[in-house]
């Protein structure tokens, strides 16, 4: 007899399973873990541009079509005075042709060493590249790339 119960009980919990997992497969519901887009951000090297006295070093930190754009900016001189907002000699421009200027700054300015966030509102969907363009700092406009 217990012989019988437990062999009901094997046969019931089976079928519990089996119908389990046949519901899963139907509704879309995968084992296998699946990339989001967030594990696939792209990652970007940082790019310098040591024209004049001064070197510009730009990592993008978020740089995502319908994300804020943030970017690590650091300054190094020994010679110049890094008295410039960049809030007011930066832009960054799209594929597109939209023209993007930037919200905030955390950097501040003077000194020979500057380093912060600069940060751009929103790119549009359909952009496929961004070009920084930051002037007015050792005589030089510096242009940096990317690909989104």
């Amino acid at each position: 007899m217990k012989i019988k119960v437990l062999v009901i009980v094997i046969v019931v919990l089976a079928t519990l399973g089996a119908v389990v997992v046949s519901r899963n497969i139907r509704s879309g519901i995968v084992t296998q873990p699946q990339l989001t887009q967030q594990a696939i951000q792209k990652t970007f090297p940082p790019q310098t541009d040591g024209q004049g006295e001064v070197s510009v070093e730009v990592t993008p930190k978020i740089l995502e079509v319908g994300k804020e754009v943030t970017f690590q900016v650091t300054f190094t001189t020994h010679s110049v005075e890094l008295d410039k907002d960049l809030v007011k000699v930066s832009k960054l421009t799209d594929d597109q042709g939209n023209e993007y200027l930037p919200v905030s700054w955390s950097g501040g300015t003077g000194g020979h060493h500057l380093s912060g966030e600069l940060i751009f509102p929103k790119i549009t969907e359909n952009a496929k590249s961004a070009e920084l363009q930051v002037s007015g700092f050792g005589g030089a406009e510096r242009v940096f790339k990317w690909e989104l």
